[in-house]
């Protein structure tokens, strides 16, 4: 009977030893130097948690708990006041022995955290992530294009667990707005408490990402326009409806005097207005300044003869998703209707050439 006690004990113990929630963190490499800190931060359930040792024979350690798999950012050989010089690393805290060592630039473009499954599959992630970065043989756009699939099969693949969410906020940056909703909805339905537990930040993204999608549906060429107003260098205020109301086509234009693209874009609206100016054609050009002074004298000093206008309020541009600059909608005033969306170049003249014969 004892025996039969003891080796249920003995069961119970290694049991509990296979489900513990302890781990270990080890560094060891000749770049993290003797007396320095090596920092430690945890994000647990959007709680901040800070620890830090001095290192020792180029090595050091930490030990913690992880019930559940969570970001982790380690720093080594940083000063409070000061990262310059730092080695970082971002893994996740999970149980088991993670190593963090020599890091191979031959292998990924950062130093990884080794040693337990989740962080294992980072490491192999970052060594494909690399190869194709450094194959020569890819054009930019096919080394996008692999990026892309790459990132978002990770993701998938990891939906239900915590590196799911984690290498969708190490890289959703990287990825074009379409598919990083998609991935968004992935995650959200493999795992809620995941979603809600990514950071304020990226959250907040996401829903501002979400209403400009909606908003970009109801704004898409054959879509009615949706009146705004702003206010003139001399204080008038005009509506869009009330231009739209005297003309034959209006090009409402998203723009801003700090925004190097749409500077490079005036040229060509300057041709475009020139050339059908008498025809009935109109711009309508909202800047997202916030200096009106550095606005005012922009228009004047480059000779913008259309309405100009400065954005009252956020939800100005809000109503047609506007997330970049520049950005535009020609209307059709015979029917209010919005017939292009982004004319580049000369695609404003070639198209106002068609309409207006």
């Amino acid at each position: 009977m004892k025996r039969i006690m003891f080796f249920a004990i003995i069961v119970t113990l290694l049991l509990a030893a296979c489900t513990g929630t302890e781990f270990t963190i080890k560094g060891n490499s000749t770049d993290f130097i003797d007396g320095n800190k090596a920092y430690l931060v945890r994000w647990i359930n959007g709680v901040i948690v800070r620890d830090s040792t001095v290192i020792q024979n180029n090595s050091f350690t930490f030990k913690g708990d992880a019930p559940k798999p969570h970001w982790a950012r380690l720093t080594v050989g940083a000063s409070k006041k000061s990262l310059d010089g730092a080695i970082d690393v971002e893994f996740i805290a999970e149980p088991g022995r993670i190593i963090i060592g020599d890091f191979d630039r031959n292998k990924t473009d950062r130093r990884t955290a080794t040693g337990t499954p989740l962080n294992d599959r980072i490491t192999r992630f970052l060594v494909e992530d690399k190869l194709i970065k450094d194959d020569a043989a890819l054009s930019i756009e096919q080394i996008h294009e692999k990026r892309y699939a790459l990132i978002s099969a990770c993701v998938r693949e990891n939906a239900a667990n915590y590196l799911g969410a984690f290498l969708y906020e190490r890289f959703d940056r990287h990825l074009p707005k379409d598919i990083r909703l998609e991935l968004c909805d992935t995650l959200a339905a493999a795992n809620p408490t995941l979603y809600a537990n990514l950071r304020e930040e990226t959250l907040k993204e996401i829903e501002a990402e979400a209403r400009a999608k909606e908003q970009k549906k109801s704004v898409a060429p054959g879509c009615d326009y949706k009146n705004l107003s702003g206010c003139m260098a001399d204080g008038t205020v005009v509506q869009l409806a009330d231009v739209v109301a005297k003309n034959k086509f209006v090009l409402l234009e998203f723009w801003a005097t700090w925004c190097g693209p749409c500077m490079g874009q005036v040229p060509y609206l300057l041709d475009a207005y020139n050339k059908y100016k008498n025809k009935g054609f109109e711009i309508y050009a909202v800047s997202l300044d916030d200096d009106s002074n550095v606005w005012a004298s922009t228009v004047k000093e480059k000779g913008l003869q259309w309405v100009n206008v400065l954005r009252e309020n956020p939800e100005v541009s809000d109503k047609y998703g506007v997330n970049y600059l520049p950005s535009n909608f020609l209307i059709d005033c015979s029917n209010g209707k919005i017939v292009a969306i982004h004319l580049r170049g000369n695609e404003l003249v070639d198209r106002l050439a068609e309409l207006l014969k």
